[in-house]
């Protein structure tokens, strides 16, 4: 990717390359919208129904991922952003088909983890560095929300049809689907040539720029993020799978959730760049721990429905204003653009294994999920110190 051009993927929609570099995000998105709720309510089934196992499995990924994201900064000044996107959904191909062998191959779920650590270290600092160094600061939260509602709309149908799919045919068909989507995905990067961009990077000088006093409220809103995150991802699927069991039913509320996210991505974007992110990042976050409190108390099918789509609506002014206020800050100095793109990576990631430690002790104590949710209601508010 070239230094002259200075905006977005999605907006120099007329550069090949990089349009099918964004070709083959997208497609990644439709597959992992089919999956993503599944995946943990998948492996609390394999657990006999124990939330604790669940918890830990991830939580290596999540350490795992938070200590070797900083070479990812090496890896990309010489590698090039297609090339790690191409290996990252490699990776997620892999991971997906153990997922489905693990029936008969329990050794694989010693493996799916360092699996699932390469496929986030090869995709997401690509996929947040590209967007940091390309898009514009004026009209960032716009863009940010344009990305969101690609993702959102490709994300739309993929929960319910994923649903449907287990309901029908059981997981194992699911994860073919996904897979053979997945494949399809990476066509699309053999089509022109990389996009790159080489940086100079330096491990030293990333470690003290995360050290620098003046990121510590920044440092505390990412793992507010990371925690949230945490149970927004993990918890609320099992919840809702303890509540309904039917997935059809669980992939249907998610995907009409959505939509009402996709409906206002774009005017909360717009409306973030005129009267300001932080403006519409404090009303979000105050909504979001609404909606998180709000969840606590649902237990009807079309309560948590409504629940949900509340919580999506909070999710996206509190994000893209979030999201935007963070690429500003890599993109302020080209020199720290790296170093913010892996300091977002490792604070959310050690926050989400923290977390997996506090849920899993609330969990021990009082055999409940709810607390969690309460713990996710707190965080949402410190969102605000960014």
């Amino acid at each position: 990717m070239m230094h002259s051009h200075p905006r977005h993927k999605i907006e120099y929609t007329l550069r090949r390359e990089v349009n099918e570099l964004y070709a083959t995000v997208t497609l990644k998105h439709i597959a992992f919208s089919m999956i993503t709720i599944f995946e943990p309510i998948y492996l609390y089934i394999y657990f006999h129904e124990r939330i604790l196992p669940v918890l830990f499995y991830f939580g290596l990924i999540f350490l795992g991922f938070a200590l070797i994201v900083p070479f990812a900064g090496k890896m990309l000044s010489r590698m090039g952003i297609k090339h790690s996107i191409l290996i990252s959904v490699f990776f997620a191909i892999i991971y997906f088909l153990g997922l489905n062998s693990l029936g008969t191959n329990h050794w694989m779920l010693y493996v799916l983890p360092l699996v699932s650590i390469f496929y986030k270290f090869y995709f997401w600092p690509a996929f947040h560095l590209d967007f940091a160094r390309f898009s514009q600061r004026d009209r960032r939260a716009r863009q940010v929300s344009i990305v969101n509602m690609i993702s959102l709309a490709t994300g739309i149908l993929g929960p319910l049809a994923g649903g449907l799919v287990i309901a029908f045919w059981g997981y194992h068909a699911l994860f073919i689907i996904v897979v053979l989507l997945l494949f399809t995905s990476i066509i699309p990067l053999f089509l022109s040539q990389e996009v790159y961009a080489p940086f100079d990077f330096s491990l030293k000088r990333f470690f003290q720029f995360i050290a620098t006093p003046s990121l510590r409220r920044t440092e505390i809103a990412l793992a507010a993020w990371g925690n949230e995150e945490l149970i927004s991802t993990l918890v609320w699927p099992i919840f809702m799978y303890l509540l309904i069991f039917d997935t059809s039913v669980i992939g249907g509320i998610t995907s009409a959730a959505t939509v009402v996210a996709f409906l206002s991505a774009y005017w909360i974007g717009r409306l973030a760049d005129k009267v300001g992110k932080k403006k519409i990042l404090r009303i979000g976050a105050s909504l979001l721990s609404l909606a998180w409190v709000v969840k606590s108390i649902v237990r009807l099918p079309l309560h948590i429905g409504f629940a949900d789509g509340f919580y999506k609506l909070s999710q996206e002014g509190a994000y893209i204003s979030f999201a935007s206020v963070i690429y500003d800050q890599a993109s302020k100095d080209e020199s720290q653009t790296v170093s913010v793109v892996l300091m977002r990576e490792i604070i959310l990631n050690f926050a989400k294994f923290a977390g997996v430690l506090v849920i899993g002790a609330l969990v021990t104590l009082t055999g409940s999920l709810i607390p969690a949710f309460i713990d996710a209601a707190v965080s949402s508010l410190f969102f605000m110190f960014l």
